[in-house]
């Protein structure tokens, strides 16, 4: 299972590094590009650690001196694990102000486009990045000082507190989006956008509380 996700991760790669290199140097930046450009690091970042996260347990099947790596094995695993929700964390604070940017971009039109500040995204970008390793900088001390209990407590708040967060955010800004053109946008020319949106609810909703309710269980069941 490790390689099969590795060998996925490769290609996620790829296409992150490519969307990465576009709107890093080639496409003008604007205050949308902002925050795809940083959910595109976020991912490449996820990504990655998620590669490197699942060489560990190859490292435990190939490996001939067990007893003198496994102290080295199991700090690397817990580190890659706080970096991988470091990137998770800050992937879902990026989709969740983009979903709220677009909607105050629709219930508040003229204030959006005249008088709001282009350096917002930025901003909220620095921001959530600035917090999330505050975060991680306080999991990485209590694993490095030997809080190994603090340290997976901690993450599982974490990872539930920013789901839970991020997911209720999302859900309601979707649904102000979908009802607002349903209501405004009555012609079929407007029906693949609405098609869209109501897809895009439908899958956050779906994919972010499966894998939020079963890594919560896989918790609990630990504790």
């Amino acid at each position: 299972m490790a390689i099969f996700t590795d060998f996925i991760c490769i290609f996620g790669l790829v296409g992150n590094g490519i969307v990465l290199w576009l709107f890093g140097f080639r496409i003008k930046r604007n205050p949308f590009t902002t925050y795809i450009l940083n959910l595109t690091i976020c991912d490449f970042g996820f990504l990655l650690f998620l590669f490197l996260f699942n060489i560990f347990p190859m490292i435990y099947i190939f490996s001939v001196h067990l007893d003198t790596v496994i102290l080295d094995i199991l700090l690397g695993y817990d580190t890659f694990l706080s970096l991988l929700l470091l990137m998770y964390s800050s992937g879902q604070f990026l989709l969740t102000a983009i979903s709220l940017d677009r909607c105050v971009a629709v219930l508040f039109p003229d204030w959006y486009y005249c008088h709001r500040s282009p350096n917002v995204s930025t901003t909220v970008c620095s921001l959530i990045w600035v917090f999330l390793f505050l975060l991680c900088g306080m999991q990485l001390t209590l694993l490095f000082t030997g809080n190994n209990d603090d340290f997976h407590l901690m993450l599982f708040y974490q990872y539930f507190a920013i789901s839970s967060i991020c997911l209720l955010l999302m859900t309601i800004s979707s649904l102000i989006l979908f009802i607002k053109f349903h209501l405004k946008l009555q012609t079929c020319q407007y029906g693949k956008l609405l098609t869209v949106i109501l897809l895009t609810l439908l899958f956050a909703l779906l994919f972010s509380f499966l894998t939020s309710a079963f890594s919560i269980a896989m918790y609990l069941q630990k504790f």
